[in-house]
């Protein structure tokens, strides 16, 4: 019998020592694949259920409630939404307002909006958004693009019936035929619309408007508010570009179109604002209409020489003019010589302004500083003009008056008295100066022992303005009442309250 027994191999090349080898991190490996595998699938199908089972109805009816908010009414009819960032507007209805009482409201349908939104640029804080409208006649396509830096416009209408064209129909009320394209394409430094620069090109091929039966209604034009009845008028083609520069839009040239009905040349501005709703139209509008046609419609012709002297345009230029001016969301035609109330509002702050600087300069005016007057006795070549009128602060230098050798002075005399002064006790004094005040009485010498004593009245005396010198008159005591004065010497009488009467000497007033 032979018996065999097999030992464990504990050789360094095959196999590992039993409790020594990496067994547990290779199983915690594995085990973690499993879980991602499994949370992964649990995932997708969340996602899966999440998206089949989404409120698109909800959300439709979400969007349209938020656009009736901003004045819009737009009905929703159902949202598909792509996992890959795609979302689908279905059965889109804009209802516009009526323009005129009375009318039925329109409706603008378009089957199918997509709208493609950039799940990258999302995830980075950014929008970049695609819009495409396919219509039954037409495209038209939309681009926006923001971050942090700028804001990118893009708008592109290409093959779009113009009878199918929103609100036109609707506000014009006569038929439009003809092919639509427009251009746009808006760069937004910090998305601000007054910043905006960029261009904008129409072109309208082979339009016509009016059929002979329907009135055509210029929306905001007071003479065309009841509407005119026009034939069918060939406008042509009518192209143009607008170049944007620091948020005003201004045409290159004016936009012009002629053919065998009408002449018509547009030209101004469009001034962005933000929001973009309060930007506005400054637009020039001139037409005229072909003798041929004015002799086929009769109406056409008498809406031309009956139009308002406001809309006519001046020579050379034949036909009207019209203003569009005001907000985008509610443009108005005025008189192309009509004052727009923007225009008013200035020129009434204007003039207000103007007053206002007069008003000031009358309040401003320097004053006249008034001459001293000549006295009298003055030399007109040169001679003593009379005291000095110093600066304003400044203590008057006052000196008496000195006449001349042929004049009489000023003070009484400080020297000896002659024979003809001797007995006259009253000297006389220029009638426009005023004696010498006490505190600086002039100096006086002594008389001689010869000459008879002078006696100096304690006042002076004064001028009645007729060249008579007369006494002052004595310190009446207390009194009331009036005085009257007889003039000439004593005449003066003083009646007081206790019935005493008192006599003045040369009739002056105390």
């Amino acid at each position: 019998m032979k018996l065999t027994v097999k030992l464990p191999n504990f050789t360094m090349t095959r196999g590992k020592i039993p409790g020594k080898g990496g067994g547990g991190l290779r199983s915690l490996r594995r085990n973690f694949r499993k879980v991602m595998l499994w949370g992964s699938v649990g995932l997708a199908f969340f996602v899966l259920f999440a998206w089949l089972s989404l409120p698109t109805r909800a959300l439709a009816w979400r969007i349209s409630h938020e656009a009736k908010a901003r004045g819009y009414i737009i009905d929703i009819e159902d949202i598909s939404i792509s996992p890959f960032g795609g979302v689908t507007l279905e059965n889109v209805q804009w209802t516009f307002t009526p323009s005129r009482p009375g009318q039925v409201p329109t409706k603008f349908v378009v089957d199918e909006i997509e709208v493609d939104v950039g799940l990258l640029a999302l995830a980075m804080g950014d929008l970049d958004i695609d819009v495409e409208a396919e219509l039954d006649e037409g495209t038209i396509t939309a681009h926006y693009e923001q971050s942090a830096e700028k804001s990118a416009f893009a708008l592109e209408v290409a093959d779009l019936p113009l009878y199918g064209v929103p609100k036109a129909a609707q506000a014009l009320n006569a038929p439009l035929r003809g092919i639509l394209a427009i251009k746009v394409d808006l760069t937004m430094p910090e998305g601000k619309f007054s910043e905006a620069e960029g261009s904008i090109e129409l072109t309208c091929a082979a339009c016509m408007v009016g059929d002979g039966q329907e009135r055509l209604f210029v929306p905001g034009s007071a003479s065309l508010k009841s509407g005119v009845v026009i034939p069918e008028i060939d406008m042509g083609t009518l192209a143009g570009r607008m170049t944007v520069e620091n948020g005003i839009a201004t045409t290159d040239g004016p936009i012009e179109t002629k053919s065998d009905d009408v002449w018509i040349e547009i030209s101004g501005q469009i001034a962005f604002k933000d929001p973009f709703a309060k930007s506005r139209f400054e637009m020039v509008l001139k037409f005229n209409l072909s003798e041929k046609l004015q002799n086929e419609s009769e109406p056409m012709r008498f809406m031309i020489q009956t139009a308002n002297a406001k809309t006519k345009l001046d020579p050379p230029e034949q036909g009207l003019g019209f203003k569009l001016d005001g907000p985008i969301s509610k443009p108005r035609f005025i008189g192309i010589k009509t004052k727009s109330s923007r225009e008013l509002r200035l020129e009434r702050r204007q003039k207000q302004a103007e007053r206002d600087a007069k008003r000031r300069a009358k309040t401003k005016k320097p004053t006249t500083p008034v001459k001293p007057t000549t006295p009298a006795g003055g030399d007109d070549e040169g001679g003593d003009d009379g005291p000095s009128i110093g600066q304003p602060g400044e203590p008057l230098d006052v000196q008496p008056f000195d006449p001349g050798d042929g004049g009489r002075p000023a003070l009484p005399s400080a020297q000896e008295p002659s024979e003809d002064s001797a007995g006259d006790e009253s000297p006389q004094y220029p009638t426009n100066q005023e004696p010498p005040s006490q505190e600086e009485p002039p100096s006086q010498e002594e008389p001689s022992q010869d000459d008879p004593p002078q006696e100096i009245p304690p006042e002076e005396p004064s001028d009645d303005g007729n060249g008579n010198n007369e006494e002052p008159a004595p310190e009446p005591g207390p009194y009331e009442g009036t005085v009257e004065g007889e003039g000439g010497e004593g005449g003066g009488q003083v009646d007081g309250a206790d019935g005493a009467d008192g006599q003045l000497d040369g009739g002056e007033r105390p």
